[in-house]
């Protein structure tokens, strides 16, 4: 009986640690993702268990070759909302690729309690050059205002017509951004088109500020958004030592023209005049 009791009790055992464990699933909503492509990861978490869990953390760990846009990085961190039992709960998480060099770009997601999630479940994004050409380049201006010219062309290689060609510039809310964004409705194969943004930055910038130029289009596989950062470098130098420097300019200006003036009036006092016959 005893024996039968143990056994029974071990079987139980057995069944909690298995039913209290968590499902992991990465899937990836894009089939492929070409270089500056914006695209969206699904991280599903199924609670197999009987007991709501809570303080659940993951961790994302991407290979070369693509980041989070959320910080710009290969590591990302984000808590997992409330597992109820037996429900799955999905996450999507943003992704860009920055090149497609390789084909498929690993992804690791590390899951469990914030102080270990020593679990792990591996992945990949499949990456493929896209059948388009996109040349950027972006030119500061300086003078009575602090000018930005944001050169965008796109050229259609892809065999087909794409459609609903969009692209738009985003700035600090500072920048004042002159020019509406490209809408399109279709370019034919082999064609291409050309855009210029005018961005206005004020007088005062400092540092170095980014802005992000995003563009999209549809083609037979859907729609596709892309995302480029630039940025931009401003150096006004200190405004202490630029005042301390301006006012000793003014003195130097002032000494000087002080200095002429008296070699003016000491040359008037030495004129000798002519003896007349």
């Amino acid at each position: 009986m005893l024996k039968i009791m143990s056994s029974s009790l071990l079987l139980l055992l057995l069944v909690s640690v298995v039913s209290a464990g968590v499902l992991v699933e990465i899937t990836p909503e894009e089939k492929v993702l070409g270089e500056n492509e914006i695209g969206f990861v699904t991280i599903g978490f199924l609670n197999n268990g009987n007991q709501i869990i809570n303080n659940y953390y993951m961790r994302l760990e991407a290979s070369e070759g693509m980041i989070f846009p959320e910080n710009k990085s290969t590591s990302l961190i984000l808590p997992v909302a409330e597992l109820k039992p037996f429900e799955l709960n999905e996450m999507k998480v943003k992704v860009k690729v920055l090149s497609t060099k390789k084909e498929n770009i690993n992804l690791l997601v590390y899951y469990g309690e914030q102080e270990k999630m020593d679990s792990v479940i591996g992945g990949f994004v499949t990456t493929q050059p896209r059948q388009i050409n996109v040349k950027t380049n972006v030119k500061k201006i300086s003078g009575e205002t602090e000018k930005v010219i944001l050169s965008f062309q796109l050229t259609n290689h892809t065999g087909e017509d794409i459609t609903k060609i969009a692209a738009e510039v985003i700035a600090p809310n500072y920048f004042e951004i002159k020019t509406e964004p490209l809408l399109l409705a279709s370019l034919p194969d082999n064609n291409l088109i050309l855009k210029e943004f005018e961005i206005l930055a004020p007088l005062s910038i400092d540092g170095e500020q980014e802005i992000v130029l995003s563009y999209g289009y549809f083609d037979s596989n859907g729609p596709h958004y892309f995302e480029e950062n630039f940025t931009l470098s401003y150096d006004r130098g200190n405004p202490y030592f630029l005042g301390i420097i301006g006012v000793i300019i003014l003195i130097i200006a002032v000494v000087l023209y002080l200095n002429r003036k008296r070699v003016k009036n000491d040359e008037k006092h030495n004129v000798k005049g002519t003896k007349k016959d």
